[in-house]
């Protein structure tokens, strides 16, 4: 399996500015230590963005993971709650 984050260091480095060197490198150096099983399956993660974006009605966010999928869902649960917490006072104005 392909390292994503090491083809990215690797297509960084033609490109280097001398003041990001030290944060840049300890950046690929934590890269390189990840585990690749962590990356999921690249080849179906492109097919799935290539039919989003060939789709009548894409999303404005695409999830590709089941960590992606779990955030977004925290999030909006936690939206909610506050829109809960906030709609009597909003009633009140009407």
């Amino acid at each position: 399996m392909r390292r994503a984050g090491a083809e990215f260091a690797a297509g960084s480095r033609s490109r280097r500015r001398p003041d990001y060197t030290a944060s840049v490198e300890a950046a690929h150096e934590r890269l390189n230590q990840l585990d690749p099983s962590v990356y999921g399956d690249p080849d179906q993660a492109a097919q799935q963005i290539i039919a989003v974006v060939e789709s009548a009605a894409p999303p404005l966010r695409l999830p590709l993971g089941r960590d992606a999928v779990t955030a977004i869902r925290a999030k909006l649960t936690s939206e909610l709650a506050a829109l809960d917490a906030r709609e009597p006072g909003v009633a009140a104005a009407e």
